[in-house]
């Protein structure tokens, strides 16, 4: 939105610029962030009229892209641009794409050729009721505008009126009365009137000078120019005084300046119309509950909660960021160099380069902060101490060096490192975590950074080493964004991109609301065996496949930003980190090969979250798109759902927050040779049974294949367009399972009738997608009892399917079973005419990122039945 949105009624501007929070009750937070808004706004403003706009387009159509961004052509708006070329004759005028309407003179005429010049500013006002553009400058001067002198006269005026100037008034503005006892012929002669006129421009002079006088603002430009600052400043004037009373209000315990309520049972009885707004309970309600967004049981009542619509309720984002409780003055007692004691009251203190104490954490979960600056031991920079808070355990000292506090203390550090793994810096008021998911030791705990980087201290195991973070962390997002959604993608090859051919989207996705790091999606570069290069890493950048392979990430990207999916100022974060050809056991936490795959998915988690934080931008909901399953294709269901509920809590403990896995079903057993596989089983499974942390997007049968294990370009995007839709639903507390069956009944001796949950429309078959492998994917797999075959399989329903027999089966065996999409011919390419299949689908209208329609495909599946 931008200043030319807004209303000139204050009123209706409450809500009338989502960057500009200028309702009613609006969080005292917003109002740095609004200010900054205005001031964008009127840059842009300004911008538009003072002739920053250049015009392209072809022939005599000029196309201006505005700063402001205009929604409609209306009364009262004006521009100034640069033509690019000169017109040959009646030209028209396209604004932010709203048409070509007419470029007309100040007088409504078409503009003859050669009116428009190239580098020579245009100011242009929009005629609502002509429905065209004006060029108040331009106009043009015909013969009859021009009259002939009268005899004896000079053709012009003093300034006051449009009269011929007589000749006696013409010799007194020449002062030529002011030359006693000459004649005129003799003034003449003498070259007085000459010389006067030799002092005046020529008419090549008068010509430039009226060029340049044209690219000059009017004192009604300036007005126009100056309006809307005035009304800010105005608007800005009133908001400060609405800012100061509100701070007056805000009582001593409410300390992180969200809603804060005393305990989470205070919390409850407020609602919000905002969805995302936060609040804060502080630490003194050491209660639990269940999670009424997430179902989590025994959450503490503590923390930061955010407004859920659904469900509704206040789910719990994160452990509190500073405790919300009254503050207080303190002191520190000194520690002399030695002695293995610490203050009573304070264990931990922190203090900014010139020793000064800033925030004192009490023994009892207090903080403190400090009225003024208070003096800092001069010796010790940080000690820990044993949990009888009296015996060092450790300290640094501010020269440096490491004090181990007694033999004992140094078998006992790396555990403790490994419990208590917590750095933080602080910039320009904005906390980040620098440790996530790293083992931390002793050096510079929660220092101020006072410049770009922070240095701190990480534990390998076997050494320690000093790791420098910066804090620069540039983005493209847009100003005003408060939120980033992280997604990253993790498995094999498939997840790369691998044999996709040519790139089919690299365009820009959606400037300032999808990003990447720096690099490209694919931060590890040519291989994800190796670690990531800090390099790569540094900043975020609008999101656009830079690659010579099209992964998912593009689809990702193009489907988290779809309309009704994220709020206005919430932004999406795409990173990929797939490995080809490599197994659950390499690629999971301290994997066979060294870890280094896992570690840098985490490393690139972590630092997102730092680029989020120090931008003072929240870091919401990491989501994991696994995407793997080719390398385990043997593995049995068992095993591979055990893997993924580990993977799962791995990822989940080191983030230090919930974080959701997203699968897509394998479905290219057929090319490995092997006619099933119960890894499309398990990943189904898994889903099912845990719906909270795991979600299964479908198969991949429906797609098109390269190669027969790989797809091309466009079902990459496709399948990450299908990714993003199922990450969209998780986040929101809505049902995310696929299309699969929910029930097998017999409901006579030959016919089993099954139940499908479709996601979207009724149940529907459908062989010119997928080709029909017979009875449309299902399958009879008998052991013991009458052999039979199956001779139909029906639509009796929107959602029912009756399988129908040769004959009674008579008792067979438990381990018989019903197969969707079950098998395939071993040896054959994956696919949608040669693997295992099935063609059964949804209704679903959602469009992928090529405006192509994503129904929900029928799940491989293995139901058993019974006699």
């Amino acid at each position: 939105m931008s200043a030319t949105n807004w209303s000139r009624k204050p009123e209706e501007n409450g809500v009338a610029d989502p960057l500009i929070a200028a309702n009613d009750g609006a969080s005292s937070r917003e109002f740095a962030r609004s200010i900054r808004a205005t001031m964008a706004g009127v840059r842009k403003l300004a911008d538009d009229h003072g002739g920053a706009l250049k015009s392209s387009g072809t022939g005599n159509t000029y196309d201006v892209r505005t700063f402001s961004g205009l929604t409609e052509a209306r009364a009262g708006i004006v521009l100034s641009f640069v033509p690019h070329r000169a017109n040959d004759g009646p030209s028209s005028l396209v604004v932010d794409g709203l048409g070509a309407m007419p470029l007309l003179d100040r007088d409504g005429a078409n503009l003859s050729a050669g009116a428009l010049k190239p580098g020579r500013l245009v100011r242009v006002v929009f005629d609502a009721e002509g429905e065209a553009w004006r060029a108040a400058d331009l106009a043009l001067v015909g013969n009859s505008d021009l009259a002939e002198a009268p005899p004896g006269t000079f053709k012009g005026n003093d300034g006051s009126g449009v009269a011929d100037i007589p000749t006696a008034s013409a010799r007194v503005l020449l002062n030529v009365d002011r030359l006693p006892n000459k004649t005129e012929e003799e003034m003449v002669a003498d070259g007085a009137i000459a010389a006067a006129l030799a002092e005046k421009a020529t008419n090549a002079e008068v010509s430039t000078i009226s060029e340049e006088l044209a690219t000059k603002a009017t004192s009604d430009d300036i007005s126009t120019l100056i309006a809307p600052i005035a009304a800010r400043t105005d608007s800005a004037e009133s908001s400060i005084d609405a800012l100061n009373d509100q701070l007056a209000a805000v009582p001593a315990s409410q300390g992180g300046g969200f809603i804060g309520a005393k305990s989470l049972a205070d919390l409850v009885t407020l609602t919000s119309t905002v969805v995302g707004a936060l609040a804060e309970v502080p630490e003194t309600d050491t209660g639990t509950h269940t999670d009424p967004v997430t179902g989590a049981l025994n959450t503490p009542n503590s923390g930061i909660f955010a407004w859920s619509a659904t469900p509704p309720g206040w789910g719990r984002l994160r452990p509190n960021e500073i405790a919300a409780l009254k503050a207080e003055v303190f002191r520190v007692e000194q520690l002399a160099e030695g002695i293995a004691t610490l203050d009573t009251v304070y264990a931990k203190t922190f203090s900014d380069e010139s020793l000064r104490v800033l925030i004192g954490f009490r023994k009892d979960g207090a903080v403190d902060i400090a009225d003024g600056y208070l003096t800092l031991d001069p010796v010790w920079r940080y000690v820990k101490t044993y949990s009888d808070e009296t015996t060092v355990m450790y300290g640094m000292r501010r020269d440096g060096t490491f004090y181990p506090g007694g033999s004992s203390a140094v078998a006992d550090l790396p555990t403790w490192i490994t419990k208590s793994a917590e750095v933080t810096v602080n910039k320009a008021g904005r906390r980040a975590d620098l440790t996530l998911g790293m083992p931390l030791t002793m050096t510079n705990f929660g220092a101020s950074a006072t410049s770009d980087l922070a240095t701190y201290s990480q534990d390998n195991g076997s050494s320690v080493q000093a790791v420098t973070e910066d804090l620069t962390c540039l983005t493209s997002l847009l100003l005003g964004t408060t939120a980033l959604f992280h997604d990253l993608v993790y498995g094999q090859s498939l997840g790369n991109g691998t044999n996709s051919g040519p790139i089919t989207h690299g365009e820009i996705i959606a400037p300032g609301r999808a990003v990447m790091f720096n690099s490209g999606y694919k931060p590890h570069g040519v291989s994800a065996a190796v670690a990531i290069p800090y390099a790569n890493i540094m900043s975020l950048v609008d999101a656009r496949e830079n690659g010579d392979q099209q992964s998912p990430a593009a689809g990702i990207s193009f489907g988290m930003v779809q309309p009704g999916r994220l709020g206005s100022t919430e932004a999406s974060a795409v990173s990929v980190h797939a490995r080809g050809g490599q197994k659950y056991a390499v690629l999971k936490k301290n994997g066979s090969e060294g870890g280094t795959e896992y570690n840098n998915f985490i490393r690139s988690l972590r630092r997102m979250k730092v680029i989020a934080q120090i931008n003072g931008i929240l870091y919401l909901s990491p989501a994991v798109h696994w995407i793997q399953g080719e390398a385990d294709i043997d593995q049995t269901l068992v095993i591979y759902s055990a893997n993924m509920i580990e993977f799962q809590h791995d990822v989940s403990a080191d983030v230090g927050q919930p974080v959701v896995v997203i699968m897509d079903q394998t479905s290219s057993c057929t090319a490995y040779n092997r006619t099933t596989s119960e890894v499309p089983l398990a990943q189904l499974a898994v889903a099912l049974a845990n719906p909270l942390t795991h979600a299964c997007v479908g198969p991949k049968y429906f797609l098109t294949y390269s190669d027969g294990i790989h797809l091309v370009a466009d079902s990459y995007n496709r399948l990450g367009c299908y990714h993003a839709r199922t990450r969209d639903r998780m986040r929101k507390g809505l049902d995310a399972r696929p299309m699969h069956v929910i029930s097998v009944t017999r409901i006579s001796a030959t016919i089993f009738r099954l139940i499908f949950y479709v996601p979207a429309g009724e149940l529907t078959i459908d062989t010119t997608t997928v080709s029909d492998p017979g009875n449309y994917g299902v399958s009879w797999n008998q052991t013991g009892g009458t052999a039979r075959t199956i001779t139909s399989a029906a639509k009796v329903s929107a959602t029912e399917v009756d399988v129908t027999l040769s004959g009674d089966p008579g008792s067979f065996a438990p381990t018989s079973h019903i197969g969707i999409a079950l098998y395939g011919v071993a040896g054959n390419d994956a696919g949608r005419t040669t693997g295992a299949r099935s063609c059964f689908r949804d209704q679903s209208t959602d469009l992928d990122i090529d405006g192509n329609p994503m129904p929900n495909w029928a799940c491989h599946q293995k139901l058993l039945v019974t006699a």
